[in-house]
């Protein structure tokens, strides 16, 4: 079953340049590596292999559990007793720590082209710290404001006034070491160079020209919205809190997100966009 979705994944033009895309800002990190492997390495796994790093990695001091709703504390202490206190392993190991990498360790090379694709896609990608980095705040608003909606500087200048573009999106994915900063475009085949120009240029104004209060207060009010709305649902919330608790041992992460974004002025926003939006280390 794996073994036939990588072969689907392969088919799929988008999934492919996504993939190298990783490769190429993030090298030799395992943040690199396609989440559901390779046909070579699935291929080699074993009966034993497979229970072996289960046995290993399947462990309560790995765990975490996110109960929301109508239930209180000390009932779902008794409830996870009940039905995971005998949850352990005699091969108790911690994750391994992930290997750091710096800004600059990323190849040079681009990679153009996939022979099944019948319009262009457009994929660039800028290296930004990971999630635990005081810069997260500014580069969400900074996606915003660069590629996110109709009000988007990218939209206007590549959909809306020139229609050189299908579509364009910015945003920032941030994990738990690094991330990166992704712009993506679908240009009609005649605009493929003005749309990567036109792109270029509309990060190059924004590093240089003072963004107005107004753009980046409007921007904020979006990200404040949408992280809400998105974590409106109780499975949501759950998700939320445990990505939050395993990510940066801080569940209530969300009301340090909220405060941290309704501060930013149109400075610090500026200044992440001077930091990591580097025309020389994109890819």
């Amino acid at each position: 079953v794996v073994i036939h979705e990588i072969s689907m994944s392969e088919e799929d033009p988008e999934t492919e340049l996504s993939q190298k895309l990783f490769k190429m800002i993030f090298k030799d990190h395992p943040y690199a590596r396609p989440i559901i492997g390779t046909e070579k390495n699935v291929h080699s796994f074993s009966r034993d292999t497979v229970r072996t790093y289960y046995a290993s990695n399947y462990v309560p001091q790995n765990c975490s559990i996110v109960t929301v709703g109508g239930i209180s504390n000390s009932r779902a202490q008794v409830l996870a007793k009940k039905y995971l206190g005998s949850f352990g392993s005699k091969q108790k190991r911690a994750l391994n720590p992930i290997q750091k990498i710096r800004l600059t360790d990323i190849p040079s090379n681009p990679y153009v082209g996939h022979s099944k694709l019948t319009d262009h896609r457009l994929y660039i990608g800028f290296p930004i710290p990971g999630i635990e980095s005081d810069d997260l705040f500014s580069l969400d608003v900074l996606a915003m404001i660069l590629g996110q909606g109709s009000n988007s500087r990218l939209f206007q200048c590549l959909k809306m006034n020139n229609t050189w573009c299908n579509s364009v999106v910015s945003y920032a994915m941030t994990f738990k070491d690094r991330g990166m900063f992704t712009i993506e475009a679908t240009p009609f085949s005649k605009n493929l160079k003005e749309s990567l120009l036109k792109i270029c240029s509309e990060i190059e104004r924004m590093k240089n020209e003072p963004l107005s209060q107004d753009e980046v207060t409007r921007s904020k009010i979006t990200v404040e919205r949408d992280f809400i709305y998105q974590n409106e649902s109780v499975q949501a919330m759950a998700r939320m809190l445990g990505s939050f608790k395993v990510l940066l041992n801080n569940p209530r992460f969300d009301e340090i997100y909220i405060k941290k974004i309704q501060s930013l002025d149109a400075r610090s926003v500026r200044e992440v966009a001077n930091r990591y939006l580097d025309i020389k280390k994109a890819k």
